[in-house]
C-alpha cells in the first residue's frame, strides 16, 4: 500500500516529465505558445466529487510548473473536459480535446469512459494518457504503448479484497454485488475467480441499478443465500445507501465495499451505519496516512486553493 500511495502522490511529477517529453511535438508548435494538456473525468453527475478533485490537482500541478518557469520557457495550459463516466461522452470529450491541440491527457476516473478515450488518442497520433484512477485491465492491455495508470488493476485489487475477507472477516462464503459498470463488473468478476481459487463459496453474483432509492430487496435476496460477507464492488453513491439499509435489516452477514466506495458523501448518507460496514482500499495519498515533505506541501497547497482536503486520486 505504501508503494501505491507513493505512486499516487508522485503523479504530478510523472505528468511533468511526460509533458516535458511532449513539449516539442507538432501539436504544440510555436515558440511562445502554451503546451496544452487535457484533463478528463466526471465533473458533473453522481461521480463529480472525485472527478473534480482530479481536475483540481492537475490544475494545481500546472500552476506549480508555470510558477517555476514552465517547460523550456513555455507555460502549460489546462483544458478540462467532462466525460461524466460515460463511454459516449468520454469519446466526445477526447475528440474535443484534440481540437485544442493537446499533447497528452491526464486524469480519468471511470474505466468505462477512459478506455474509449484512449482509443481516440491512440488513433490520433499516439498521444499519451496517464490515468489517475481507471483500473480495468483492458486500459493497459489494448496493445497501446501510450497509456499509463497510477493505480493497481482490478485483477490485483480483487484478490487482495478476497484475502482480507477470508483472513480478517473469516469468510468461507461470500456474496458479490456490482452495478454493471466496467470497473465494478471487472472487480466483481476478478473477486469471484479469486474466491473460488481460495476455496471460498460464492453464494450470490448479481447487479443493482445505480441511482435507485431503495436496495432493500437486493439485500434481502443476498440474505437468502446465507453468505458470511457481502462484497459490493460498485461506486460510492450506492454504498452509503446500502450500508444504511443493511443496518436496518440487521442481517447475519457482514458488508464490505471496495476503493470506489471512499467518499465523504458516504458518511453523510450512512452515518453511524458505517460502524457496521467496512471498506477495503488500495490507495489513500493523504497526510492522514503518510507524511513526507512532498505530500504535506501538496496537501497544504490544495487545501489553501480549494478549501478542502485532496481526494484519493
Amino acid at each position: 500500500m505504501g508503494r501505491r500511495r507513493f505512486l499516487a502522490v508522485s503523479m504530478a511529477a510523472c505528468g511533468s516529465l511526460l509533458i516535458a517529453a511532449c513539449g516539442g511535438s507538432p501539436a504544440s508548435s510555436g515558440t511562445n505558445s502554451p503546451i496544452v494538456v487535457g484533463i478528463t473525468g466526471p465533473f458533473t453527475g453522481p461521480y463529480a466529487d472525485p472527478g473534480s478533485a482530479i481536475r483540481n490537482a492537475g490544475e494545481l500541478a500546472v500552476a506549480d510548473i508555470n510558477n517555476s518557469g514552465g517547460i523550456n520557457g513555455r507555460k502549460l495550459q489546462v483544458v478540462a473536459e467532462d466525460d461524466a463516466c460515460d463511454a459516449q461522452q468520454g469519446t466526445q470529450a477526447a475528440e474535443k480535446l484534440l481540437t485544442e491541440h493537446i499533447v497528452a491527457i491526464v486524469g480519468g476516473y471511470c474505466s468505462g469512459a477512459s478506455i474509449p478515450e484512449s482509443d481516440i488518442l491512440h488513433r490520433s497520433g499516439d498521444l499519451p494518457f496517464v490515468t489517475a484512477a481507471s483500473s480495468n485491465p483492458k486500459f493497459t492491455e489494448q496493445g497501446y504503448d501510450d497509456v499509463f495508470r497510477m493505480v493497481s488493476r482490478d485483477d490485483d485489487e480483487a484478490p487482495a479484497d478476497v484475502s482480507f475477507m477470508q483472513q480478517f472477516l473469516h469468510a468461507s462464503k461470500i456474496a458479490i454485488m456490482h452495478d454493471n459498470t466496467t470497473y465494478a463488473l471487472g472487480v466483481a468478476t476478478s473477486a469471484k475467480s479469486a474466491a473460488q481459487s481460495a476455496g471460498i463459496t460464492v453464494t450470490y453474483f448479481d447487479a443493482i441499478t445505480p441511482g435507485e432509492k431503495d436496495y432493500t430487496a437486493a439485500l434481502e435476496r443476498v440474505a437468502t443465500t446465507n453468505p458470511d460477507v457481502l462484497f459490493y464492488t460498485g461506486y460510492y453513491p450506492e454504498f452509503g445507501l446500502l450500508a444504511k439499509e443493511y443496518v436496518s435489516l440487521a442481517p447475519s452477514y457482514k458488508l464490505d465495499g471496495d476503493s470506489a466506495d471512499v467518499d465523504p458523501s458516504v458518511i453523510k448518507v450512512a452515518g453511524a451505519a458505517l460502524d457496521n460496514a467496512g471498506i477495503t482500499i488500495n490507495t489513500l495519498p493523504t497526510t492522514e496516512f503518510i507524511h513526507n515533505a512532498q505530500n504535506d506541501a501538496f496537501t497544504a497547497a490544495y487545501e489553501k486553493q480549494y478549501g478542502a482536503a485532496p481526494g484519493d486520486y
